[in-house]
């Protein structure tokens, strides 16, 4: 619901952007480390993690705070969850387009 904010070619490593590269899962209420999701407004059941999959910061709403920040996964300054090398996401931050299915 966010590809929209995440288009290609932004700067990965700003407080910006560095969240769309965050691996992230739905997750209980029973977690932890659970966020309530905005895109449900109004439930009480829709919780989402970073932490929990992939012990990745939570950059989008700890940026400021977390060291980890900004979540660059490989070392190589890329914050990109891929390593590249031919094998990039083909459509990170966007949609899949309709002519694909």
């Amino acid at each position: 619901p966010f590809a929209s904010h995440c288009t290609p070619g932004s700067d990965w490593s700003t407080s910006d952007y560095n969240w769309c590269q965050l691996p992230w899962c739905y997750v209980s209420e029973k977690c932890v480390s659970r966020v309530p999701t905005s895109v449900f407004n109004g439930s009480n059941t829709t919780y989402y993690s970073y932490d929990s999959c992939g012990n990745a910061p939570d950059c989008y709403n700890n940026f400021a705070s977390d060291a980890r920040c900004p979540y660059d996964p490989h070392g190589t300054m890329s914050y990109m969850v891929h390593k590249g090398s031919g094998c990039e996401c083909m459509h990170q931050g966007t949609e899949l387009p309709t002519e694909i299915y």
